[in-house]
């Protein structure tokens, strides 16, 4: 773009790729990770992406679908229920 170019088509140039750009890059990435397809084409390029999933609690029920859920605690608190899914 040049100095005589209109100020509106510069706002609107700035403004996606200050606004737009960012939402669709990271709606994109999302959908992909969901997917898995990154972890498909991470392993297709030899690389081995780290798992970021703060505990094994948090990757167990964010798999598990339409199962019965009962833990007992050291002190023998119970506690029983479905999961419910995020979505």
């Amino acid at each position: 773009m040049n100095s005589n170019t209109d100020p509106k088509i510069w706002a609107l140039a700035w403004g996606f790729v200050l606004l737009a750009a960012p939402a669709i890059i990271g709606f994109a990435s999302g959908i992909t990770s969901k997917a898995g397809w990154l972890r498909k084409i991470y392993g297709w390029c030899g690389l081995s992406p780290i798992r970021v999933i703060p505990t094994a609690w948090d990757y167990q029920f964010s798999t598990m679908c339409g199962s019965w859920v009962f833990v007992v605690l050291k002190d023998n608190t119970t506690f029983a229920g479905y999961p419910r899914r995020r979505e």
